[in-house]
């Protein structure tokens, strides 16, 4: 993280649409997809990126989240 700060601004993290929610069968599965736009400056050039990210929350009974994951091509920060 730090050397992707060291490159690039974070000019703001947006929300798209609204989040997903799924119960599954499968050991009582609860889930939240979630899409975003995370909108960065690359410093040497000033360049505007916006790259999309998925952050997938998997939850307990309880509203706990157990498990959090995230997925984005990092081919955006080339």
């Amino acid at each position: 993280l730090d050397g992707m700060m060291s490159r690039f601004t974070v000019n703001s993290i947006d929300v798209r649409g609204y989040p997903d929610y799924f119960e599954y069968d499968l050991r009582d599965g609860k889930t939240v997809q979630s899409w975003w736009d995370i909108r960065l400056t690359r410093k040497s050039d000033d360049k505007k990126i916006v790259m999309p990210i998925m952050y997938v929350h998997d939850f307990n009974d309880e509203g706990k989240i157990t498990r959090s994951m995230a997925y984005y091509s990092s081919k955006w920060l080339d």
